[in-house]
């Protein structure tokens, strides 16, 4: 007869500011020791335990009277003989909103949340609802032209989401998108009669952001501050801040994998696995090398056919460091920079070396735990990846990682490589087509320093171990 196992009640998780350091590694200690760091006793807050709620509160979207609404926008607002439009999705939600004329015009805030580069989804951004009632707030949720719903040429898509002309993504400019915030926000006043005092706020985060502060620095007198999350203003592939700065994210990854594992050794280990990458991806055995250690799906000639390739595999396998770093202290992926310097130090200290310590960090990170499982890797490298955003990268210069050459050694992870703008041109040209028109950075985008510095009004907000802080240490435009 067989006992079923049944643990001892209560000490199931025994989590205390005691406990080792192992012992806060299991999952159920994580969320107690993300409390304790996050909120610690010297820093005068004190925690106590409740019991689950019996009615939890409800999603923003239900809770602050959320409602999907559509705008007939013009698809060109510099061109008055272009009469076309689309149907742009926003939200309007009100709940926190005065009733009385008189309380929105002396209490009253307007928020006003940009989509980024993907659909806009339900609301649900705490940065949002955590602030709206203490404001008194609006808010406003605009979908970024181009994305999830908000397409001009719906019956161009493809099934992989990109349009079947490259001519048809002339539009997507980002003096466009601010002109669509601005035109949402005057009709969202118009309906619902709101008074002409009440100031506009506009947030964004990442890309988003960066939008954020344009909106604030081009538009001051519809947007009357902005709230700028980890926005890489400085990145604007082909500028000057862009050659001067860009390596600061590379030194920023290097320094928040030490900061979020507390382990040097680890940030040393990926450091020498990623040149012996590169080291390897010169060659066709190093190449076959490569496949094997990864665990890559398809035969090593047609999945790594060439240094270039090989190139992609780096980025690749950086992307999982430079990913999970940024979003380490969220509750959903807590210590997962630390996990995967545990399965790091695990593979160094039975012997293995660093490649094998990357591929061992690679399955942690990628694996099903099929017995059949292999690395599916993608040699497209993510600045030539086909997509909308790789569109405003290749003609406007807005940033991803792989567009960010890395020129210190020393103080980053990742092997020092260049970023050649005509090889990128070419290699954008054969996505969208020779006709593409040249790289030219917004004229809003290439001033924004001064701008900012000028207009103020602007909050930049992100953590110590934010690779996406592009902005200047010494600018305040607050």
């Amino acid at each position: 007869m067989t006992v079923p196992y049944v643990p001892k009640r209560h000490n199931f998780c025994h989590c205390t500011a005691k406990s080792t350091h192992n012992d806060n590694k299991s999952p159920c200690c994580m969320p107690y020791r993300y409390c304790h760091e996050a909120f610690p006793k010297d820093g005068g807050y004190s925690l106590t335990g409740s019991k689950a709620q019996s009615s939890p509160p409800l999603p923003p979207a239900l809770d602050f009277n959320c409602r999907k609404c559509y705008f007939d926008q013009a698809l060109d607002h510099f061109d008055n003989t272009d009469q076309r439009s689309f149907q742009q999705t926003y939200w309007v939600c009100d709940d926190a909103w005065p009733q009385s004329a008189k309380m929105q015009g002396s209490q009253g805030n307007i928020i006003v949340f940009l989509g980024n580069e993907s659909p806009l989804g339900t609301p649900s951004q705490p940065i949002v609802f955590e602030q709206a009632r203490q404001l008194h707030a609006l808010v406003v949720e605009v979908e970024h032209r181009y994305y999830g719903h908000s397409q001009p040429f719906p019956d161009s898509l493809q099934p992989d989401g990109m349009l079947n002309s490259s001519d048809l993504y002339r539009w997507l400019k980002v003096e466009q998108v601010m002109e669509d915030t601005a035109a949402v926000l005057a009709a969202v006043r118009r309906e619902l009669r709101v008074p002409a005092a009440v100031p506009a706020i506009v947030i964004g985060g990442s890309y988003g952001g960066m939008l954020a502060t344009y909106h604030r620095v081009a538009k001051p007198g519809v947007f009357a501050a902005a709230i700028a999350a980890s926005a890489p203003l400085s990145f604007m592939v082909g500028t000057q801040q862009w050659a001067d700065t860009a390596d600061r994210y590379h030194r920023i990854i290097a320094a928040a994998i030490i900061g979020n594992s507390g382990s040097p050794a680890c940030a040393d280990t990926i450091r020498l696995g990623l040149a012996r990458l590169k080291a390897l991806g010169r060659t066709a055995e190093g190449r076959r090398q490569l496949a094997a250690t990864f665990n890559l799906c398809g035969a090593a000639g047609a999945v790594l056919p060439d240094s270039k390739a090989a190139f992609a595999l780096e980025m690749d396998q950086y992307g999982w460091f430079e990913g999970y770093v940024q979003v380490n202290n969220q509750p959903a992926l807590m210590g997962q920079v630390a996990l995967a310097c545990d399965v790091i130090t695990d593979v160094t200290t039975h012997g293995g070396g660093e490649l094998e310590a990357l591929a061992a960090a690679a399955t942690y990170f990628a694996s099903d735990g099929s017995s059949g499982w292999c690395y599916d890797f993608n040699t497209t490298l993510p600045m030539t990846d086909p997509s909308m955003y790789t569109y405003q990268s290749c003609t406007q210069g807005f940033p991803n990682t792989a567009m960010l050459p890395d020129r210190r050694r020393r103080r980053t992870l990742v092997p020092p490589y260049k970023v050649h703008l005509q090889e990128l041109q070419a290699e954008c040209r054969q996505i969208f087509g020779q006709d593409l028109p040249d790289l030219k950075v917004p004229a809003v985008a290439a001033d924004v320093k001064r701008l900012v510095q000028e207009v103020g009004g602007v909050v930049f907000t992100n953590g110590d171990f934010d690779g996406e802080c592009g902005q200047w240490p010494h600018v305040h435009g607050s």
